[in-house]
């Protein structure tokens, strides 16, 4: 399933204590100190029930980004996910299949090169066919309080990325 190299990165599974506090460090440096907020670490109790990915540039040993799954093998255990916090995910409740919530997904800042999203969604693509997965979710974050300012993104998800209304947050 994974390594998955492209050029001078590679996507792999964070299987030790560093690695985790390496993503954990980047997800820092994207969501909390690009923000000029003051915490130590971008860490939570889902860190635990979750599958980290990194992608890291080879040429550096620098983590470039990354990104969690949590697997949830039926609906029911939906309010457990991050999402739930913010979200009525009840409609999930009653999915049939296996679900992984997506979440933390950063690309840090002073590394803009296309192919490592291209590889992370690879390696994405490769988790979620080898474990089954038959739905994503999750939430995301968009930079400020203006929505005019991420008008074609919001656009993009309304029109090709809604849930059916049978599965849709309330």
């Amino acid at each position: 399933m994974l390594p998955l190299t492209k050029g001078h990165y590679t996507a792999r599974i964070a299987d030790t204590p560093q690695d985790i506090d390496r993503a954990q460090a980047l997800r820092h440096l994207c969501f909390i100190a690009n923000r000029g907020l003051v915490t130590s670490t971008d860490a939570d109790a889902f860190d635990d029930a979750s599958l980290h990915i990194l992608v890291d540039d080879t040429r550096s040993d620098t983590a470039v980004c990354c990104f969690r799954l949590m697997p949830f093998t039926s609906g029911a255990t939906i309010p457990n996910s991050y999402s739930a916090q913010f979200y009525d995910l009840s409609r999930l409740a009653t999915y049939p299949g296996c679900m992984a919530e997506l979440g933390r997904f950063c690309i840090h800042p002073n590394h803009p090169d296309p192919d490592i999203l291209r590889l992370a969604w690879g390696a994405l693509t490769r988790i979620v066919d080898a474990t089954a997965v038959q739905m994503l979710f999750g939430c995301t974050s968009f930079e400020g309080a203006d929505p005019a300012l991420h008008q074609n993104a919001l656009a993009e998800l309304t029109e090709a990325h809604l849930a059916p209304s049978i599965w849709k947050p309330g």
